[in-house]
């Protein structure tokens, strides 16, 4: 008799599909970074989708400055 295998197709703790995608972008050059007012921690702009909030501190960013300083 066969043994019946399934294979996880999807997500690996959510964040598979999520790699796949950065380094697509990666790839095309699509990802810009910036840098946290607060903790100076790193956010990366994955074609064009911009966070909610900082991936450092948690602090939630109500806009965005578009200045090439900040690039």
């Amino acid at each position: 008799m066969g043994k019946i295998i399934a294979f996880n197709v999807g997500r690996r703790n959510g964040k598979t599909l999520l790699e796949a995608e950065r380094w697509k972008a990666i790839a095309k050059g699509n990802i810009e970074t910036y840098s946290c007012d607060m903790c100076g921690a790193d956010i990366e702009v994955i074609n064009g989708k911009f966070p909610d909030k900082c991936p450092g501190c948690g602090l939630s960013i109500s806009h965005w400055n578009d200045t090439e300083e900040n690039l």
